[in-house]
Parts: C-alpha cells; structure tokens; sequence
C-alpha cells in the first residue's frame, strides 16, 4: 500500500479523530503520532503525565517517552497497523517515571488513524498503567519459586532431621516419609518403605497397642505425646522414644492424616539420670557450704534447707529449721520489714542482694549478705524465692579499713601540688584527685567524674600523643613528656607528664597514673639561666687577647671561652668538665695548684708566662657563694700582653735616652756656655784689639764644643 507521509498537519485537524470523552480521559493516554514517528497529539492526562519530559510534544520523535528496549517493539506495532490497516494490537510498554532513571510498565492499543477519504494519516495509541497487574504476574510468579523452594527446603530440613517422621492417612497409607525413618525401618524389615505403603505392617512387635490408642485419638483432633520404651530388634537393649501424633490439615481444614514423628531420647534420659545424681552432688556441696540457703515457697512455708542453714538457726533460735515450717518465725524482728519487702520484689522476679549488720545475742553485731532470688521450675513457673545468708563480718571490716586507708591516701593525693589520674585501658577514669578536676574544670569548664572517657580532657591536637602514651604505659613501659599548653585566656604554662603502669597483687597492670606537674615557674626560670649562659658565653667569646674560665676548687673547668680559642680553632664546649692539667702546660698548672689555698683563702694572684715570643698574664681571682659565704670556685683570666710589654720596653728604652740627652744638657752644654758668657765679658772689658782677638779665638773653640755637643744631642734625639 502506497501511503502518503503529511507531517504538517496541525493540532486541531488530528484532535477532531479523537473522541471527547478520550481527550478529556482521566483513566486513558491518548497520542497520535504521525507516519514519520512525530506527535502531532496527546490528550490532556498524556501531557500532565510525562511534563517532567517537555512541555510540548508536537513534532517531536515518540521514542523520547519510551524504554529504548521497547523503541523496537512500537515500530513493529505501526508496521503492523499499517500492514493491517483494520485491525489494532496490543503493545505492553515501559514509560519514563519523573527521574528518567526509573520505568513503570503500560498497555496500548496501537490502530491506524485515517483520514475522511480513508487515507492513513498516523498511528493512534490509547493506553493505561498496566505496573500493577505486571507487578502481580512478577510477584505471583516470585511467589510460586519461593513456595518451591520453600517446599525444597523443607524436604531437605526433613530429611536431614535425625528425627523419623511420617505423614500418615487415615487408613493407614504412607503419605510422606523423610530418609531417617526409611533408613531405620529397612534396618529393622530388611525392606525400605515408601510412599502408599500400609504403615502397620512397620509396627514393632509390643507396641501395636499402644500406637492404635493414639493413633485414634489424633485422628480426633487431638495432640498426643507419650514416651515408650521399646527395642527394636530381638537381642538388641531397649530405646527410649518420644512419639508425637499430629493431626495434619489442608488449608481447607480438611484432615490430611497423622503426622507421626519418633525421637530418640536415650540421651535426654542419660542426662536425667546424670541429672539426679547431680541433685544428689549439688544437696552435699549446698550442705556443706558456709552459706545459709533456704527454699521459701510464695506463702512463706520452708520447701528446703542445707545443713548449714538447720545448725544456724538452731544454734541462734535453739530450734533447727525444717521443711514444711513456717518461715515467718525465723525473722529477727529487726529484720521483719525488709525482709517482707525484698520477698515481694524477688517474687516480682526481681534478684534482689542487700548488705546488713545484724544483732545476734547480748548485743552482739555481725554483717550478712542477703540474697532473694525468684526461683523456677523446669516449665518457667515460679515456685517460690530461694533466700540465702552469708556471714560477711570480717570482709565488711576489711572493707571499712580499706575505705580509711583509702581517704588517707585521696587526702594525700588532693593535697599533692600535681594533678593525678587513675586511667583504664578504655580511657575511663578510675580516679582523679582535686587538682585534676580544678585543672580540668579551668581548661574544659567542667569538671571530671570517675568514669568519664579521659579523651574529654585532652585537646584535639594532643589526643594522638596522649593515647600512643597511654597504651605504651600499659605495655610496662614508663613515659616522661614534657609539654606547653595554652589555656583558656591565651595565658601559657608547661607541664612535666609522667605515664606510670599500675600494677595490682599479682603484677598485672590495672591502670595508668597520669602525674601532671606545673613546671611553668621553673622553665621560666630554665629560660632565664639560660639566657644568662647565652649573655655569659657572648661576653666570655668575645673576651679580648685572651680566655676567661670559672673553675672549682678541683681543678675542674665548669666554663671557659674567649677570643683566643677562636685564633687556636678550639671549640670552648669541648674543654668543660676537663682538668686543667689536661689543657694549660704543665708550669701553669703547677702555678695554679700552688696558689689554689690561697686563692680559696680570698686572695687575688696575677703571674706571667711566655708562649712563643708571646707574653701572658694570668689572672686568679677568688669567687665567694654567698648564700654559702664560701669560696669553692675562682675565676682565671688569661691576657695576651705581648704588645703591652713590647710598649714598655720602647718607653723605658727612650726615657734612658732622655735621660742621657738631659746628662748632656746639664752637664756637658754648661761647660762651653759658660766658657763663652766668660769670654764675652772678657771681650766686653778689653780695650786692645791683639787682646780682642785672643778672646775671639778661644770664643771660636768654645763655640765649636758647644756645636759637637748639641749634634750629639740631635744624634740621640734622633732614635726617640
């Protein structure tokens, strides 16, 4: 068939194929796509159903609201329609829920749509949710592979059971019968049994009797068990079973038959017996055990007591205690009221346990540890209150001591300056004295009880360390930390940490003591020595021509530095705590040991030495404790005075030089001076010219002295 393909065809053309009722369907999709695959309509419910997708369906590809498996499937149904262009088919297909992710199953009825003069003109589709009938077929069939396999599994359970079952009609026929009880009865027959098999024909000789009894009487609705003891062979010893007749019914309730199950209970009886002498074993230890144990039933009468019970009472009331007595006039009066109400809590089912000190006779007291426990039989019914008295005086007395030594030691504790915890493997505190919990109460803003997780305590940040050391303590290993914390405020302050194991009696380890001990006032003080050593070792390196050392009354170096050991290539560190015999020559040393009591008497010593061509003055000065007034230590300072003694020996050389130019002036200038001042008041008086020139001769001669003398004088000036 030639069919012709018009996809531009409007709304409203295609929505006057469809009837009203149909577009206007709250039950049914309806769409029309046309012969390319596009919508070209979907009634009203179509649209709002799949709006999640689009808001407008027209001209779009149908496959957008389809499972892509199913995309197949639809183009087959249109092939078909248009193949047969009278007939419609039904197509079951997967719709898009709202997350696109998700499908849920619908049914349509797929037909060609024709136009007025019968041309095809698209595919209309009407179509509902069809999820809950899939979802039935889907849980019916579920329903039917688990109920075989059930059945499956229940066969198996049946015929893994060491139990014989049967199911057995009312005539008698074998209607089901696990392995165990055909393993049994080939054993017994020589024969295995199956299903449509006469079950009389298995019954064991003796027994017919008691099986047609109750056979009958499961037949009549009734449940019975009974135990038989029975062999089950000639020669071989008796068994005992338990033999359960069940009625079975259809789930009409229509009686199927008789479910015949055998236990073999020999071990049950086995341990019955055990079980009494057991009785037997448990009444000697009850009567010979220190502790008073009567049975009491709800009205107070005594069902059974041990020995040591019966002695007691008869030694404290002179009457013994015995069964079937009235327990009421046993009871210390003293004791009437509580005792009335622990019996009515143990009877609630409650186990009740309280500690009392008692008056026996003339005022004699004694502490009891007394116990009502509710007491059952084998099916769960209470019977009545089992109550027991233990003589506890002299552990209660222990336990007082205990308690006093106890406080002595938290007094010690609470007043010790650091704070102390007793800290368990799970990190619960066992205990904590008052400095921990104002610690805490300051860091955390509240304070610590005993079994509080200790990690509540610790900061974020340190909560690694603090549980590594921790679980190291309790391998036996002791751990020393030494921290800084900022507390709240931004003020900080150290703490000397101590993890110590705790061991009990026998030496396993219980705890662990956390020791914490503010040491903020001492590291400030270890901060500020060593400052002080770091200002004493800048001014002892830096100590000129020389070294400086503090050294004690042994000859010890307890510190040293200067600029020297920097010339030598010496590290000054080295040498503390060496003799100085090891380090200064011998010489010096000898000086040093010669001098000491005087130097430790109070009194200063300078000596000098020469070191290759170099001049040294050794300096011993005395240092006194003064919180000791004495003098244990002294200070050696070593100068280099090469250049000082080379200044001197310049000085002493030009003032003997002076002191010669100084001869001369004094001395040997005088001389031609006064020759000449001589002469000139010759010359001054002479009147004559021969006589003048006599003295200009001999003036001359004393001039030229004078001259030598003063070149000699330049001369020595010259080296100064």
């Amino acid at each position: 068939m030639n069919l012709p393909i018009n996809i531009n065809i409007d709304y409203e053309y295609f929505k006057r194929f469809v009837p009203t009722y149909l577009q206007n369907s709250k039950q049914y999709y309806v769409c029309i796509t046309n012969l390319a695959g596009k919508y070209v309509f979907v009634n009203q419910l179509f649209q709002e159903r799949y709006s999640f997708i689009t808001e407008n369906f027209l001209g779009l590809d149908f496959a957008i609201t389809i499972h892509y498996e199913d995309i197949n499937k639809c183009n087959e149904a249109a092939l078909y329609c248009i193949s047969h262009p009278n007939k419609t088919t039904i197509v079951k297909i997967r719709k898009p829920q709202e997350n696109l992710a998700d499908f849920y199953w619908t049914e349509w009825e797929f037909s060609l749509l024709k136009d007025e003069n019968q041309q095809a003109i698209g595919i209309l589709c009407v179509g509902n949710d069809d999820t809950e009938k899939e979802n039935l077929k889907v849980k019916e069939k579920e329903n039917y592979e688990r109920l075989v396999y059930s059945e499956s599994k229940l066969r198996a359970i049946i015929d893994c059971s060491p139990n014989y079952k049967y199911l057995i009609s009312s005539d008698f026929a074998i209607l089901s019968i696990n392995k165990s009880a055909k393993k049994l009865i080939k054993s017994i027959f020589g024969k295995e049994p199956a299903e449509g098999h006469d079950f009389r024909q298995y019954l064991i000789k003796g027994t017919e009797e008691n099986f047609f009894k109750n056979f009958y009487q499961a037949l009549a609705g009734k449940t019975v068990l009974v135990e038989e003891e029975f062999a089950l062979q000639e020669g071989v010893p008796k068994s005992y079973f338990q033999i359960a007749y069940v009625p079975a019914y259809h789930k009409q309730g229509k009686l199927l038959g008789i479910t015949l199950t055998f236990t073999s209970i020999n071990k049950r009886k086995q341990i019955e017996e055990s079980l009494s002498d057991a009785q037997n074993k448990l009444k000697a230890i009850l009567d010979s055990s220190p502790v008073i144990y009567i049975l009491l039933s709800p009205d107070l009468k005594v069902l059974s007591t041990n020995q040591t019970a019966r002695k007691s009472y008869l030694t404290l009331m002179n009457r013994e205690v015995k069964e079937g007595d009235d327990f009421r006039g046993f009871i210390l009066k003293e004791t009437e009221e509580s005792f009335f109400q622990n019996f009515n809590r143990a009877l609630a089912g409650e186990q009740v346990t309280v500690e009392r000190e008692i008056y026996l006779k003339e005022k004699f007291k004694k502490w009891f540890e007394f116990a009502f426990f509710p007491a059952y039989d084998q099916q769960g019914r209470l019977i009545g209150v089992s109550f027991s008295a233990l003589d506890i005086d002299s552990r209660k007395r222990t336990e007082q001591q205990l308690r006093y030594s106890e406080s002595k030691v938290r007094g010690i504790l609470d007043s010790r300056f650091s704070s102390i915890a007793l800290i368990g493997r799970s990190f619960e505190m066992l205990s904590i004295n008052k400095k921990m919990k104002e610690a805490a109460n300051k860091l955390f803003g509240k304070e610590p009880q005993e079994g509080d997780n200790c990690l509540e305590y610790v900061m974020p940040d340190a909560q690694d360390s603090f549980k590594a050391n921790i679980e190291k303590a309790f391998t036996g290993e002791k751990v020393f930390v030494e921290k800084e914390l900022l507390e709240v405020g931004g003020k900080k302050y150290w703490l000397d940490v101590t993890y110590s194991p705790v061991f009990d009696d026998s030496h396993q380890i219980i705890g662990v003591a956390y020791n914490a001990i503010d040491i903020t006032h001492w590291k400030k003080v270890e901060d500020e020595l060593l400052e002080s050593e770091r200002r004493l070792a800048i001014l002892a390196n830096n100590f000129p021509d020389g070294s400086i050392s503090l050294i004690d009354k042994n000859l010890q170096i307890l510190y040293t530095g200067g600029k020297i050991y920097q010339t030598l290539g010496i590290n000054p560190l080295t040498l503390i705590g060496q003799s100085i015999s090891s380090i200064f020559p011998a010489d010096t040393s000898c000086k040093i040991i010669e001098l000491l009591p005087s130097i430790l008497a109070g009194n200063l010593h300078h000596f000098e030495v020469t070191r290759e061509n170099k001049v040294y003055m050794n300096t011993l000065s005395p240092i006194i404790d003064e919180p000791k007034d004495i003098i244990d230590k002294f200070v050696l300072s070593i100068i280099d005075i090469t250049a000082q003694k080379q200044r001197e020996e310049e000085i002493r050389s030009k003032n003997e030089k002076l002191e010669k130019i100084a001869w001369i002036q004094s001395h040997e200038i005088r001389r031609p001076v006064a020759n000449i001042l001589g002469l000139v008041n010759l010359m001054n008086e002479e009147s004559s010219y021969e006589g003048i020139e006599i003295y200009l001769e001999h003036l001359y001669r004393a001039t030229k002295e004078l001259d030598m003398i003063i070149h000699k004088i330049v001369y020595h000036s010259n080296d100064l």
